[in-house]
């Protein structure tokens, strides 16, 4: 964004999605998030009423936003902004559920060796 020669508006397109968008009304204000403000790792956060939440890289690659896959949620409710808070996201879905995503706890293992975990037993 800025102003051209003779002090007008202007906004340069510098990236854009293939991605369809839900078709219809109800889609959610777009949010930007990085890791502690560092170049390079922002993130685009939609909502919809159909496809749910997509997330993609912030910063176009030959002009194309490209996709960051996550687990699906299902329909989302009408002009939903994610909350954010504490390395997760929060959203609602349209049954009046509340979605988290993140790590609520530190991982429980150290996977740098292999880890024998003796026998175990399998029903079916």
């Amino acid at each position: 964004m800025g102003a051209d020669a003779q002090g007008k508006p202007l906004f340069t397109l510098v990236g854009s999605s293939a991605a369809n968008g839900d078709g219809r009304v109800g889609i959610g204000i777009p949010t930007i998030t990085t890791y502690k403000g560092q170049p390079g790792t922002g993130i685009l956060w939609i909502t919809g009423p159909v496809l749910g939440l997509r997330a993609f890289n912030a910063v176009p690659k030959d002009g194309v936003l490209t996709p960051i896959a996550l687990p699906p949620t299902g329909g989302l409710n009408k002009f939903l902004r994610p909350a954010f808070g504490d390395g997760r996201l929060y959203i609602s879905d349209s049954k009046g559920n509340i979605i988290c995503l993140g790590s609520p706890v530190a991982l429980p293992l150290n996977c740098t060796q292999p880890v024998d975990f003796g026998e175990v037993s399998l029903f079916f």
